[in-house]
This record gives structure tokens, sequence and C-alpha cells, in this order.
């Protein structure tokens, strides 16, 4: 049974309220992905701004294989296993913050030859807990909270949804 905030999650770009320096048509993060080209990312920010649906948003860009773990219940050997045999896809761990200084080193090689594009999305400021080799090879987006007409908007945009559904 697929929950009503995931059904009317947005699916696109344009479908995204709030970061319009990031979502926009002319933001350096919406012309990477469109171009193809996906970098390691971490996303920074107040929970409920939109960095785990902006990650869904650039898998169903890129049309690569997604792949979302948390770092509350993630191992050194979870992660290998995870890299091993894969190639060319998304990555998305969550609460990156909390993986260990050897958890985060186990990510290295695999985001530094592209074998992955690595989505971490955290709450804290990431340059003062997460390892700074992980974030050399990285680009660093600030999420800020969404204002209530970006709401608003959403919310107008899912009752037209359900008006044709019905």
């Amino acid at each position: 049974m697929e929950y009503f905030a995931q059904k009317y999650r947005p699916r696109t770009f344009d479908d995204i309220v709030g970061q319009k320096h990031l979502v926009s048509k002319n933001s350096s993060l919406r012309k990477m992905v469109e171009s193809g080209n996906i970098f390691n990312m971490i996303f920074y920010g107040p929970p409920g701004t939109g960095k785990s649906t902006l990650a869904n948003v650039i898998a169903l860009t890129t049309h690569r294989k997604f792949v979302k773990m948390n770092a509350v219940d993630l191992s050194v050997k979870d992660i290998k296993e995870e890299l091993q045999g894969s190639d060319n896809f998304i990555l998305m761990i969550d609460e990156i913050h909390l993986l260990n200084k050897k958890q985060q080193q186990s990510l290295l090689e695999a985001t530094e030859s592209g074998q992955v594009s690595l989505i971490g999305i955290l709450s804290e400021n990431p340059y003062f807990c997460l390892h700074s080799a992980l974030l050399s090879r990285s680009i660093v987006f600030q999420f800020y909270p969404i204002q209530i007409q970006d709401v608003e908007t959403r919310l107008n945009s899912v009752f037209q949804i359900l008006k044709a559904e019905y």
C-alpha cells in the first residue's frame, strides 16, 4: 500500500517547491543532473526541506539505480556489500553524519572512482561532522526552511491531481 505522502511526492524538478537556488532551470545542480553528469553531493539543512525528495528526483531524472540506506543501522560490511558488483548507481545515505570515520572512509574509493554517486543527507553542518576526505570528493548543497507560500503551492498541485483522479 502506497502512503499518501509517498504517492504524491514530487517526481520532477518542476514539482519541487522551495529551494529555487537548487531546482530552478538555471541552477547549477539542475543543469548538472539534466546533463547526466552526477557528482558526489552532500545535502544539508533542516528536516522537512526536501533533501530526500530531491535525491529521488535526481535518481528518476538520470534513470540510474537508486539505493537508499540509513546511517543509523549501517556497518562497514553493509557498505562494502552494496558497493560490490555494482557500478554507476546513486547511493543515498540518510543521516550520513552518524557514520564513524571508518564507515565514511569505506566510501572513499567508490566515490573517487565514480563507481557510485553518493548523496549524503544530514541536518548538521557537514563541515563539522564529516570526514574531510569525503567532503573533498563532494559538492555541498544547503537547504533552507520551506516558506508557507511554497507549501500552499504544493498542496494546490496535489489537489489538482486528486481532482483529476476522481
